[in-house]
């Protein structure tokens, strides 16, 4: 009991930090200090330069004999969960939306991609150590193929899948370079190190203002009036999580790793769902809408899936 409480402790107040800095951001949006320029460079500062490093930093890690059977263990709970849960949450969506594939898009979209970088990594941080992001980096690198390639193909008239430019992706870079640096064991020198760390670093708060920053541009009394936020939230928050610790609990796999599988798939919707509907549809409203109500009920929704991980996966 007064492991789980430390568990939830860790992860309650990181959200608590996340939701107060994206308070500061929604208020600087407000006051004209982060317009929609410096929002679009700050996103760019977060994903080419402070996500790598993070990234990059957990390269340091010592092998151990278990780390291969771990890496190859979220590697395939990675590709398994998005060929099993976007065709599924596809076709429940277009159950819900007949004849609405904006609705059936915004359903699929939402409830399979969650937060994984920007408040999954700090989360599991906090719980699992920095070592964690090493595993969580994995995942991310799925989730990154799995959404760019599925966006493009869903969500826009015909456009082609450019696999090259999601290769290239610093993101992906990154992951490889941690891979190398992990499996040869290569050291950094201490001062290249500690600048990655401290780039790192820069992820959560420069995020969670570019988050409040959006928000500022939503209707957001709308969030509470379109019932089918509230059963995307539930699904993304409640339903996504526990099913896996379930599912995960049958299975022959490492506890630390279901546990870092289960927190980042714990997190709200990825607001990256609500940068690509802008992009291919024309229209983010409704996703931004969408990402902004999942945060708000993202630590109430902790609770029950933190309890039951502690349960079933005890650290």
């Amino acid at each position: 009991m007064i492991e789980s409480k430390c568990m939830f402790a860790s992860a309650f107040n990181q959200l608590m930090i996340m939701v107060l800095l994206m308070a500061v951001g929604f208020a600087a949006a407000r006051l004209k200090i982060l317009d929609q320029t410096a929002q679009l460079r700050l996103s760019d500062i977060i994903l080419k330069i402070a996500l790598p490093a993070s990234i990059l930093a957990a390269g340091r890690m010592d092998r151990q004999p278990e780390h291969l059977r771990m890496i190859l263990q979220i590697s395939l709970i990675a590709v398994v969960y998005f060929l099993v849960v976007f065709p599924l949450t596809w076709w429940l969506g277009a159950w819900l939306h007949p004849r609405q594939k904006g609705g059936q898009l915004l359903f699929a979209f939402c409830v399979t991609f969650a937060n994984v970088a920007f408040m999954g990594f700090p989360v599991v941080r906090s719980v699992e150590g920095d070592d964690a992001i090493f595993f969580a980096s994995l995942f991310m690198m799925v989730f990154n193929l799995a959404i760019f390639i599925l966006a493009p193909l869903l969500m826009s008239q015909g456009e082609r899948i450019q696999l090259r430019t999601i290769l290239l992706q610093p993101g992906i870079i990154s992951i490889a370079g941690m891979l190398l640096l992990f499996m040869f064991q290569i050291k950094l020198p201490a001062p290249l190190q500690s600048s990655l760390s401290i780039l790192g670093d820069l992820c959560t708060p420069l995020s969670m203002l570019v988050v409040g920053a959006q928000l500022s541009q939503a209707p957001l009394k709308l969030m509470f009036t379109r019932p089918r936020l509230y059963l995307i939230s539930a699904v993304r928050l409640l339903a996504v999580p526990i099913l896996l610790i379930f599912v995960l609990q049958l299975l022959p796999v490492s506890p630390y790793i279901a546990r870092i599988t289960v927190l980042i798939n714990a997190m709200p919707i990825a607001s990256l769902v609500a940068i690509l509907m802008e992009r291919y549809t024309g229209s983010s409203e409704e996703s931004s809408l969408a990402v902004a109500q999942s945060m708000l009920f993202a630590l109430p929704a902790l609770v029950p899936v933190i309890n039951l991980l502690q349960q079933f996966f005890p650290q």
